[in-house]
């Protein structure tokens, strides 16, 4: 029976065997490896995660934290995350980690931490992606009132909304 060729993501995972240090970065000319850079102007507001077709990009809450995720293993350098990132907050270069690519860890790339509802408490996102949908809004001439419900989660907002709607007409058809 014939053996099939190897994958590419095992030749990656492969190469750490052949580096001399395993815990230092290395530019490879011959075998495609990435790393990802991203720089503070990440929201984590999670497209690349839902662009990548190779799932190198995670998201994780800690419940504490959003923490990004890379992992050499599985980036094939797409580009995609690059190209639908809407902050322009990511950069990749060829180069891995070969004791990572060994290990088929994962590198945190980016963090914040977790906003929540001003009402209940509940998360409602990263805090980062939180505050942009508020500047945004502010530079748009938003009023208090509207930036305010950025913080407030929907369970809430569909109780408040609920509530106005009993108070104002849903006590007098009784």
């Amino acid at each position: 029976s014939l053996t099939p060729p190897p994958t590419l993501r095992g030749l990656r995972e492969s190469l750490a065997l052949l580096a001399p240090r395993r815990d230092e970065w290395v530019e490879l000319k011959h075998l495609p490896l990435y790393k990802l850079n991203v720089s503070d102007k990440c929201t984590l507001c999670g497209v690349c995660v839902q662009v990548c077709p190779e799932e190198a990009l995670t998201m994780e809450n800690t419940g504490e934290k959003y923490i990004l995720r890379f992992n050499h293993t599985r980036c094939t350098g797409c580009r995609a995350c690059i190209e639908k990132c809407p902050e322009n907050a990511i950069t990749i270069e060829r180069a891995g980690n070969p004791g990572l690519l060994a290990s088929g860890g994962r590198v945190d790339v980016a963090q914040s931490d977790i906003a929540r509802c001003i009402i209940c408490g509940a998360p409602i996102g990263p805090e980062k992606a939180i505050r942009r949908v508020e500047e945004t809004l502010r530079s748009k001439g938003a009023s208090k009132e509207v930036i305010r419900s950025v913080r407030i989660c929907q369970k809430c907002k569909t109780k408040m909304q609920l509530e106005k709607l009993l108070g104002g007409g849903g006590a007098q058809g009784k």
